[in-house]
């Protein structure tokens, strides 16, 4: 709606990854925050809702971080948003 509104190209992106890396980025963000952060069991639901949410969501572009940094994944977007 807002991109029609306002002439503008409107992007949705969806990063998921690997189980197991999912969890091992989780454990290295607890280890490094001093906040509560979800347990291992929310970050298990949370990716089962992600991949609810591509199937819900045809159109948007999934991207899987498994093997990529952080600035391959801005790389990547970027590639996508700005040819």
């Amino acid at each position: 709606e807002a991109g029609k509104k306002y002439n503008a190209s409107v992007y949705e992106f969806i990063l998921i990854a690997e189980k197991e890396i999912i969890l091992e980025r989780a454990n290295q963000r607890r280890l490094q925050s001093k906040e509560i952060l979800a347990s291992n069991e929310q970050v298990i639901e949370f990716l089962k809702k992600a991949h609810e949410l591509i199937k819900e969501r045809p159109n948007a572009i999934t991207i899987d971080t498994s093997r990529l940094t952080q600035e391959m994944v801005y790389q990547k977007i970027r590639g996508i948003v700005l040819p």
